[in-house]
């Protein structure tokens, strides 16, 4: 038999391909324990058929086939078709205004007439009255053929719950932060701070980032692309202005805390700062370097830690791009005083900037180039100042930098003074 002239027929079962001639008719034929057989363009378009049905199946909604003129032509089972509409089985052949309201029917009619012009999916929201409730639905329009489309709805009612809770929370902080600015405007004590970040502004903060990681998490397969961007700047923002809380709530701390002297060992004091510091330095590939330490010094155990904190993490963060970070800390003996050096290789700083640091919330970059609250060289100068000592930058644009502080050597506690 001439292989041109043969036709080729698969059996399913078995997996096999056998040839007939032309024109002959099909016996049938059975192998193993099967009588079925398909031709290949057959098994093909079952192959397709299986693959398009397992797609719709895998999507979530209510699905239907619907014509142009607003008739329903077929409804795909689904758990979701039940709760959308009761009695679905018996949709086939029914207009849309027969189903529902005149509002959604018009709007479902709009868009399917959009998605037959232009082509593209459309996707548009309605409410819905069941049982006395209003339900929330999103709907997306795919055209099949000119004259076809496959709609499909989705039950969005809990992330539209959810979103109007979120929104609450924000509006609740934005209230607070309205509060804290007149109070800070109106120059209340600072002290009273630390009960404000601590209670009314942290909690609200922490819902809002929480709640909005658990809306991607569980409605992640629900939401667009833009939806979930939306989320991850809710989130980023609210760990923005955490971090900002936590820094005014430590830099209220060095006023109002306990400014108690004692005798401090400098290598421990440092060893404690660097290996809290560790993944930091790991992270950005930095190397920081302890050189000229005195043994002891007498100051405040925990504001020297922040101070030493701050000003490392300050020179790593401000590197130039594609060069590690080198730091180097020395504490040099001038008298009646020690001088404090933290020297780093970084982008430097422009003469006419060198006061400005030091200020509350001055930056001089931006969030993208290098994140931060503008409190951590405030937060030094704090420290310093209640030492009784001075702190200043000594560098130029490109050059690195040096942070150079002082610190009294007879520092006593007031009782003792």
């Amino acid at each position: 038999m001439s292989r041109q002239l043969a036709q080729q027929i698969f059996f399913k079962e078995t997996g096999k391909t056998y040839f007939r001639a032309e024109k002959q008719t099909l016996e049938k034929v059975k192998v193993g324990s099967t009588e079925e057989n398909l031709s290949l363009p057959e098994q093909k378009l079952k192959k397709s058929e299986a693959l398009q049905s397992a797609i719709l199946q895998a999507l979530p909604g209510a699905k239907f086939l619907i014509s142009n003129e607003g008739e329903f032509l077929h409804c795909y089972p689904s758990k979701e078709i039940e709760n959308f509409i009761s009695g679905s089985g018996s949709l086939k052949g029914k207009k849309l205004t027969k189903v529902f309201p005149t509002y959604i029917t018009q709007a479902i009619l709009s868009n399917i007439k959009k998605s037959i012009e232009s082509g593209a999916v459309q996707t548009f929201e309605f409410l819905m009255p069941k049982n006395g409730i209003m339900f929330h639905y999103e709907a997306r329009i795919n055209l099949v053929s000119p004259t076809e489309v496959i709609a499909i709805f989705n039950d969005i009612s809990e992330i539209k719950h959810a979103q109007e809770a979120l929104k609450e929370h924000l509006n609740e902080l934005d209230e607070k932060n309205r509060q804290l600015k007149k109070y800070i405007d109106s120059n209340l004590q600072l002290e009273n701070f630390a009960y404000i970040a601590s209670h009314d502004l942290r909690e609200p903060l922490r819902t809002i980032r929480n709640f909005a990681e658990l809306l991607k998490n569980r409605y992640a397969q629900q939401l667009d692309e833009s939806a979930i961007n939306h989320i991850n700047l809710i989130v980023s923002g609210a760990s923005q202005m955490n971090n900002l809380v936590e820094d005014l709530l430590t830099y209220s701390r060095v006023n109002t805390e306990n400014h108690s002297i004692e005798p401090i060992k400098t290598k421990d004091l440092l060893k404690e700062v660097l290996v809290g510091l560790e993944g930091y330095i790991k992270e950005t590939g930095a190397m920081v370097k302890v050189k000229e330490l005195p043994k002891m010094i007498f100051a405040n155990p925990t504001k020297m830690k922040q101070l030493f904190l701050n000003l490392i993490t300050n020179a790593i963060k401000f590197r130039k791009p594609e060069v590690p970070s080198q730091v180097i800390l020395s504490m040099k003996d001038f008298g009646d005083y020690w001088k404090i050096s933290v020297a780093d290789n970084g982008i430097g700083i422009r003469k006419e900037f060198q006061k400005q640091i030091f200020m509350l919330f001055k930056k001089l970059h931006s969030n993208g180039e290098h994140p931060g609250t503008g409190l951590g060289l405030a937060i030094c100068q704090k420290i310093i100042e209640q030492h009784q000592g001075n702190i200043w930058v000594e560098s130029d644009e490109g050059q690195g930098a040096v942070f150079c502080c002082t610190l009294k050597k007879d520092l006593k506690n007031e009782e003792e003074a």
